[in-house]
């Protein structure tokens, strides 16, 4: 059986293939994977624009297995380590210092490092701050002496401190 197109059906078909093509044309453009470091949400039409960077360093926190070129965002972590050359422990062996970060107890310095510069390979009685994410931290130290089995006297409170972790490096800190 022949169809017959007449001449309302022939400009039906026209007006409707011209109207998609319209509508085709009005959706948001953009990165349509989502595995790109720049999908957009919103896009309905893939314009090639999809990024792939990121951090390409294995041994960095923020591996991207996806990425295709390092874009300098790897994060590493740090190790802090805190020295004194206060005097310690005291004429009974009763004097520490303890050291709390962001409010956290960390650990306790029982001896005194008389190493001019110490670094993280100093082989001082130390408190270790480490594998931590880079960034600004504070701590605080307290001086206490231990008057008996669970008598604990506080004889000093230092202000905050700010110190700085560095993604792959040992940072060292002295209490003074």
């Amino acid at each position: 059986m022949k169809t017959k197109l007449t001449n309302s059906t022939l400009f039906l078909f026209t007006i409707l293939t011209f109207l998609g093509a319209f509508l085709q044309s009005c959706k948001e453009e953009g990165c349509m994977d989502p595995k790109a470091s720049n999908f957009s949400y919103e896009a309905q039409k893939d314009d090639g624009s999809c990024d792939y960077g990121g951090c390409t360093d294995p041994n960095a926190l923020n591996f991207d297995e996806d990425a295709l070129y390092n874009n300098g965002t790897c994060r590493y972590l740090g190790d802090v380590k805190l020295f004194t050359r206060k005097t310690l422990p005291g004429p009974d062996n009763n004097k520490f210092i303890s050291v709390l970060v962001a409010g956290e107890y960390i650990g306790s310095i029982s001896a005194t490092c008389n190493t001019q510069t110490p670094v993280c390979t100093t082989g001082c009685s130390a408190i270790i701050f480490s594998e931590k994410s880079s960034g600004s931290y504070s701590y605080r130290y307290y001086e206490i002496t231990q008057t008996n089995a669970t008598v604990f006297d506080t004889i000093f409170i230092s202000s905050p401190k700010n110190f700085q972790v560095i993604g792959g490096k040992c940072t060292a800190i002295i209490i003074e």
